[in-house]
C-alpha cells in the first residue's frame, strides 16, 4: 500500500496545482487533521482546510509549491517540498524547503503534518537519513 500512498501524495499536488484546494480534497477524508508548521495548531475538516488557504493565499501574488523527494513507510508518506513565492505588495520573492509527512485510512489522507526540521520529519514516520 506503501507507493500507492506515495502516488495519492503526487495527485493531490497535481490537484492543488489544477484547482487549489478543491483539487486537493478528494483524496483527505472529510475529517482530515492538518499540521501546518505556522499554526502552532491543527485544522481539521474540509471546510477548515478551504478557510485556511482563502487565508494562506492572501499575501502571495505568487504562489508555487512542489514535492522535492518522497519516501515512505507501509502506512505513511514522507516528502520535501519547496516552496517559491513573491509577496503581493512588496513584490519580494523567496523560496522556502520544509518537509510533510501523510498519514492515509482507506486509500484517503487523514492527517497531513508539516516541518522545517528534515530529521524530525524523517523520524515521524520511523525513518533515518
Amino acid at each position: 500500500m506503501s507507493q500507492e500512498n506515495v502516488e495519492i501524495v503526487k495527485r493531490i499536488f497535481r490537484g492543488w496545482d489544477e484547482e487549489g484546494v478543491e483539487g486537493m480534497l478528494p483524496f483527505f477524508h472529510e475529517d482530515i487533521e492538518y499540521r501546518p508548521v505556522e499554526e502552532g495548531g491543527a485544522v481539521h475538516g474540509h471546510d477548515a482546510l478551504r478557510r485556511y488557504f482563502v487565508r494562506w493565499m492572501e499575501p502571495w501574488e505568487e504562489f508555487h509549491v512542489g514535492p522535492t523527494e518522497f519516501q515512505h513507510t507501509d502506512d505513511s508518506v514522507f516528502n520535501g517540498i519547496e516552496m517559491k513565492v513573491r509577496g503581493r505588495g512588496s513584490g519580494v520573492e523567496t523560496t522556502q524547503e520544509s518537509w510533510q509527512v501523510w498519514r492515509f485510512r482507506e486509500a484517503r489522507a487523514y492527517r497531513w503534518e508539516e516541518y522545517v526540521d528534515r530529521t524530525e520529519a524523517l523520524e515521524a514516520v520511523g525513518l533515518r537519513e
